[in-house]
């Protein structure tokens, strides 16, 4: 699959515009959390080695959680796909509250995938 582009021009900045002014304000996201928008799922932008990806397709959007890189990288599980822009905002708060409710300072996603209360439990 090929990038688009003109797509990706278009809907990665708008998207962090959203992302940033939904969420820029909030006082309880933890450090290590990471955000990354690709334009198509080639994925150049880490969307899938990162905590929460947001990866646009043909069919809308799929979102990732729990990647990462380093010493043992590990390629995040795909959480949600074919989701519009509200789904996938409404997806990162609930990641965000997780995240929040559950770590201490500084523990990256990965880490709570397996618990039983994660909010997305199975991969799709």
């Amino acid at each position: 699959m090929n990038c688009w582009p003109e797509l990706t021009k278009l809907l990665v900045p708008n998207n962090l515009i959203v992302i940033h002014s939904r969420f820029g304000d909030r006082t309880d996201i933890k450090p290590k959390i990471k955000i990354a928008i690709s334009g198509c799922s080639i994925g150049c932008a880490g969307s899938l080695a990162t905590d929460i990806g947001v990866v646009a397709t043909r069919a809308g959007f799929a979102v990732y959680a729990g990647g990462k890189l380093g010493a043992v990288p590990k390629v995040g599980r795909q959480i949600i796909r074919r989701a519009n822009e509200e789904k996938v905002m409404a997806v990162i708060e609930t990641l965000f509250d997780y995240h929040y409710q559950h770590t201490n300072a500084k523990q990256r996603l990965y880490k709570l995938l397996d618990r039983p209360d994660f909010p997305y439990p199975a991969a799709v």
